[in-house]
């Protein structure tokens, strides 16, 4: 009689090398989809946290550094005040009669508003090149509610105006993008 084989029979077990594999793989790229969200949101948050913080800058930095100003009241009748009557040196001119004279060159909000001479205009360049492009020394700046608009009493222009917008207004930049 023949001996019998004490071999067990191994039972071959499908192996989980594959699906340890998958799984590895598929905990990089959440790890490496994670980081990269993450590095998103702290580059829009650093961007978004600069923006405020410039915007912000311009009503305080230029009021105290560069500027000499005072405030004014515009009554709901400037509009209506334009008078020929002879004004004062643009070195004089107080807050009321600026906000008159550009008062004559478009339409004015109600409200408070303060009006500042510019006595640095390098230093304001450095800081605000595309703002203060066009300004000079004795310009005057119209601080108001919804902007500031700067300027040239010698001239008796606008020289630039710079508005703040309610956040996420839509601005076309085309008439085609109006429709």
């Amino acid at each position: 009689m023949a001996a019998p084989n004490n071999r067990r029979k191994e039972t071959i077990k499908p192996s989980n090398a594959k699906n340890e594999f998958g799984t590895q793989k598929l905990v990089i790229a959440l790890s490496i989809s994670s980081f990269a969200m993450l590095l998103v949101v702290v580059v829009l948050s650093w961007y978004v946290f600069d923006y405020s913080s410039k915007k912000d800058k311009i009503n305080t930095n230029i009021n105290s550094q560069n500027l000499a100003g005072e405030s004014v009241v515009l009554p709901d009748d400037t509009q209506k005040q334009t008078t020929g009557d002879s004004i004062a040196a643009p070195e004089n001119l107080n807050a009321e009669e600026v906000a008159r004279m550009i008062s004559k060159h478009m339409l004015l909000s109600e409200g408070n508003m303060t009006v500042a001479s510019i006595t640095n205009i390098e230093g304001l360049r450095e800081d605000y090149p595309e703002l203060f492009l066009y300004a000079k020394n004795g310009d005057k700046i119209l601080f108001y509610q919804l902007g500031l608009i700067i300027y040239d009493p010698v001239l008796d222009k606008i020289v630039d105006v710079m508005r703040r917008l309610p956040e996420g207004t839509y601005i076309p930049s085309s008439p085609a993008d109006e429709s």
